[in-house]
């Protein structure tokens, strides 16, 4: 359990907003049938899951704005949260195969890392659905995450 501190919390808020606002500004499509419902909330929670892993990691947070399929923490990891407990991992057809995927759950300030997975071993028919109408995307369950070694410290 990865709890962000209240000058966490802020930055991670205007990471979140900045992001929300440049893409705003720049008129940006919705991606993968998003309506745009809940956007701020959204980028918001996804930055504090990115700078809540940074944390657990014990590395260095970017916080990067337009970066989009880029790497969000070290060269190749890409953060996912959902605030759903039992919650799946959600990989697209365009993510990076190469890259890893860490899914979070929880809300900020309080998030639990569920495990991870290389984006080539996300690409399971088994776990591919379209809910909503939405385009097609790999669930990955939980049960099917690697989970991340006990540092001394956890």
């Amino acid at each position: 359990m990865i709890v962000l501190t209240e000058i966490e919390m802020e930055i991670a808020a205007m990471v979140g907003c900045r992001r929300r606002s440049e893409s705003r500004s720049n008129s940006r499509e919705y991606a993968h049938g998003f309506d745009g419902s809940g956007g701020w909330d959204i980028d918001i929670e996804g930055a504090a899951a990115e700078l809540a892993y940074a944390k657990y990691r014990g590395q260095y947070w970017p916080a990067t704005v337009c970066s989009f399929k880029h790497a969000d923490v070290g060269a190749n990891v890409q953060i996912r949260s959902t605030p759903h407990a039992n919650g799946s991992l959600i990989i697209r057809d365009d993510d990076n195969a190469e890259h890893f995927y860490v899914l979070l759950t929880g809300t900020a300030p309080t998030f639990q890392v569920r495990g991870y997975i290389q984006g080539i071993s996300a690409q399971n028919d088994e776990w591919r659905q379209a809910p909503n109408g939405r385009p097609a995307a790999y669930f990955v369950p939980q049960s099917a995450l690697k989970p991340f070694e006990k540092k001394d410290n956890q």
